[in-house]
């Protein structure tokens, strides 16, 4: 799987078998968990639980295999499919999410009063959410009002933290 010009060591394989088909969901990462959804069409083959449409998460080192049965092995079989998916880190801490959010996150350096400060902050945008990292170097206390305009998104309860 590729998301975000990033490859991941996560595959979905299709084998043929005497009774159909076999499917293979194989994710060899360490720390990438895979949310998938499938949607088939099937011409004389059922999955075992008679099912089309499937979800799938699969976690670190996890291997999940459905088979796909001919109902009439005198008649020809087929199938189409269509998935999205993501891939998303595996239980993130808060100081893995600074450490990202340093190293890859857009940075912007807070200005007052045409005085650039050594107080900076990170934008990333991490598996399904933005964050959002303060760091002030300096030597002043700084207070900030943020305004946000959200579309499709939620603010979490920063008193959480």
């Amino acid at each position: 799987f590729k998301m975000g010009g990033q490859s991941y060591d996560i595959f979905f394989h299709t084998l043929n078998h005497d009774f159909g088909y076999i499917l293979v969901f194989e994710n060899k990462t360490k720390t990438n968990v895979l949310e998938a959804n499938f949607d088939f069409e099937l011409e004389n083959l059922e999955f075992e639980d008679k099912k089309k449409a499937f979800d799938i998460t699969l976690e670190p080192g996890e291997r999940i295999i459905r088979k796909m049965i001919v109902k009439d092995m005198q008649t020809g079989a087929g199938y189409k499919y269509k998935y999205s998916y993501r891939v998303k880190e595996k239980n993130l801490d808060k100081d893995t999410i600074i450490q990202k959010c340093i190293e890859k996150g857009t940075q912007k350096q807070i200005k007052y009063q045409n005085q650039v400060l050594d107080i900076n902050y990170y934008v990333l945008f991490l598996d399904d959410g933005y964050y959002w990292f303060f760091e002030n170097k300096s030597d002043k206390v700084f207070n900030g009002v943020f305004s946000f305009q959200l579309n499709n998104m939620v603010m979490d309860d920063p008193s959480q933290d």
